[in-house]
């Protein structure tokens, strides 16, 4: 068995503890209209939604032949973004649980999801690659449209994100790389070598011009994304950092 814990801050223990018959790859969370929702994907191929106030899972879904690695929900679209290593991206209706499309981009197994608020864009990290994904209604169905693919051959894609206000997508690779495209042009922009191990997490804090992100040796480390500049670096756990 594997489980899940929800901590309340500032308390010194969990207040929920939520169940998996597999590890748990990927979690999200979205404060839905009947109440706080949280949405996770495990080595099982399931996808688990639970209230967070009645602490029950309210769903299940197989959503995938092999491990879930990313999930989210929209943050425009009622929907869940999840994808695998069966290769496959899905979306969820995020009410009614329904699946509603698949696609197969061609680049191997996937391991992350990167949404943007106020954009039907959402970009998807590959074993060879990213892809940049749109969803819109298509015969009063979503349809998911590769719109652009950004290829890196053999450099694993282990967490995408994308800047709140440039045309800019965060990925960070196996090889212990960061890149930064303009995915409108599809540039690569600037290139960071935090660390010759995998880097697994990766996200921009856009107010500080900050780029934070988290490898197998446990540490974190801060750059200034204008200037490349490392500033901050501290071990945060003893084991891989994966978001």
């Amino acid at each position: 068995l594997a489980w899940l814990q929800v901590w309340s801050l500032g308390q010194p223990q969990p207040s929920t503890t939520l169940w998996f018959n597999r590890p748990v790859n990927c979690v999200d969370y979205c404060r839905g209209g009947d109440g706080p929702l949280l949405v996770a994907g495990a080595d099982d191929g399931l996808i688990k939604v639970w209230d967070c106030q009645t602490k029950q899972c309210v769903h299940t879904v197989q959503g995938h032949a092999h491990h879930v690695t990313a999930i989210a929900f929209h943050p425009e679209l009622p929907i869940i973004v999840s994808a695998s290593e069966d290769g496959t991206i899905k979306t969820w209706d995020a009410t009614k649980y329904w699946h509603l499309s698949t696609l197969n981009c061609g680049l191997r197994r996937s391991w992350a999801v990167g949404v943007l608020k106020g954009s039907t864009n959402v970009a998807f990290g590959f074993d060879e690659g990213m892809a940049l994904v749109n969803i819109g209604p298509e015969d009063s169905v979503l349809s998911l449209n590769v719109e652009k693919q950004l290829v890196q051959k053999t450099h694993r894609v282990k967490a995408v994100d994308f800047h709140p206000t440039e045309p800019w997508l965060l990925a960070s690779l196996h090889t212990g790389v960061l890149c930064v495209w303009d995915y409108n042009n599809l540039n690569l922009i600037k290139s960071f070598e935090v660390t010759n191990l995998p880097v697994r997490a990766a996200k921009f804090i856009a107010r500080k011009q900050w780029v934070v992100c988290g490898a197998d040796d446990g540490f974190l480390r801060v750059y200034n994304y204008c200037t490349a500049e490392k500033f901050k670096l501290f071990q945060a756990h003893t084991n891989w950092i994966r978001y």
